[in-house]
């Protein structure tokens, strides 16, 4: 699948956003290049990730849902213990996404999730995506971008599109263009640390998470397809008596971890999400704590929304190359469709996170006696969790069955657009 316009994307980053992106830029017909600072593509560092059916819809137009299916698990139905073992609800909220929408979400370790998106690339996309290119300096103007390298590599395109982490090097380069002191600030607070770690398969059923809840302080337990530091040790230790089942504890699992590690956690939203031929995605434009499972998911909800935009607009105009006043227009409007939806789950994320560490008396109630109510479940399973789904958005240049049918309607079915 050619190119089919002069038209060229220099994404930054080479994470899962950043795969999906190149993925996407390919059924577009988009001409690109990712740059990813690190050595290796593919790193076995953090442990889990969920995908969302609204995610699993995106990835199946890509054709990649039945590879992502066989690494993965359906997550269905979460059970909630406290330190002392007891185990006080169990909710179904992803188990009632069956019915709803044809499947609950699915857990992905993280490194296999990366492997399988570089892996299934076509061959000259594929060739497309660089490491050790540490981005160094940015230049843009009217007309296009020019990107330097730390190994003096330089690649000249469109647009940058900046998808590398809660550090984004390129939000920092965007700022520094700008010369603007607001936009250089940094966006984020953390109040949270992490620690993760994977290890060998402990339970034979894969489609339950549990959660630990204590005061400033919980775990979280996902299971997924069987795979064969000082101071994160140390920090570990404090958690080895949470139980994550009635027989298990987090220290059973540490001692045998396949990886582990420690990462302060970001959040927060960016102002800025672009300025002049620079764009911004994911993680390096909003940062949830998570707990809720909604980062990668809203980065490639983001990337769906610009590139519905990008593509628009690049088939306005008859050489392909759309002037710097028509990409800012795309650009904002990106934004503007997207900033609605990421504070509405940057505030979901830190509910989620302040319930499950009994950050102040009111979360202690709702998380330990509240959440136990049926009626509270209903209304959740019913209207709350279904009402992002329905509101997702879908690739609308590729053509594809809705492979995710239930009894509620979807408002962005994939079989009711058609390619250009």
């Amino acid at each position: 699948m050619a190119p089919t316009s002069p038209f060229k994307v220099i994404v930054v980053g080479g994470g899962p956003a950043d795969l999906t992106a190149a993925h996407t830029l390919y059924k577009a017909t988009i001409d690109f290049v990712v740059l990813e600072r690190r050595q290796e593509v593919v790193i076995d560092e953090g442990a889990s990730l969920v995908l969302g059916v609204d995610t699993l819809r995106i990835m199946h137009q890509l054709g990649l849902l039945d590879k992502l299916k066989a690494i993965s698990s359906e997550l269905l139905i979460l059970e909630k213990y406290t330190v002392d073992s007891t185990q006080f609800t169990t909710l179904r909220h992803f188990e009632s996404m069956r019915p709803s929408f044809g499947s609950g979400p699915r857990t992905f370790h993280r490194a296999e999730l990366i492997r399988t998106l570089y892996d299934e690339l076509p061959p000259s996309a594929k060739a497309k995506v660089l490491t050790a290119k540490g981005v160094t300096e940015i230049e843009s103007d009217e007309n296009g971008v020019c990107v330097t390298c730390a190994d003096g590599s330089v690649y000249a395109g469109s647009i940058v599109m900046g998808a590398d982490s809660a550090h984004s090097k390129t939000r920092r380069l965007m700022a520094d263009l700008s010369q603007g002191p607001n936009m250089a600030k940094s966006p984020y607070t953390i109040n949270y640390r992490c620690f993760w770690c994977s290890f060998p398969k402990q339970t034979p059923i894969s489609d339950i998470s549990t959660e630990t809840q204590d005061q400033d302080r919980s775990v979280m337990y996902l299971t997924g397809t069987e795979r064969s530091a000082e101071e994160a040790d140390a920090f570990a230790t404090q958690f080895f008596d949470f139980p994550i089942m009635r027989s298990l504890k987090v220290g059973d699992v540490v001692r045998q971890s396949f990886t582990k590690g420690m990462a302060d956690i970001e959040e927060g939203i960016v102002k800025h999400w672009s300025w002049g031929r620079v764009v911004l995605v994911g993680d390096a434009c909003h940062k949830f704590t998570p707990n809720a499972g909604l980062g990668l998911n809203n980065g490639v909800q983001g990337i769906v929304v610009l590139l519905n935009e990008l593509r628009r607009t690049i088939e306005a105009v008859s050489d392909g190359q759309p002037s710097l006043e028509k990409l800012t227009k795309a650009f904002q409007k990106y934004r503007v469709l997207q900033m609605k939806p990421r504070q509405a789950n940057a505030t979901r994320s830190a509910q989620t996170i302040g319930v499950q560490t009994w950050a102040n008396w009111g979360y202690y109630i709702f998380g330990r006696y509240l959440m136990q109510s049926k009626p509270l479940q209903w209304l959740f399973n019913r209207f709350l969790i279904p009402k992002s789904i329905q509101e997702s958005r879908v690739l609308d240049y590729v053509r594809t069955n809705e492979c995710f049918t239930g009894t509620i309607y979807l408002d962005a079915p994939t079989e009711c657009v058609d390619l250009a």
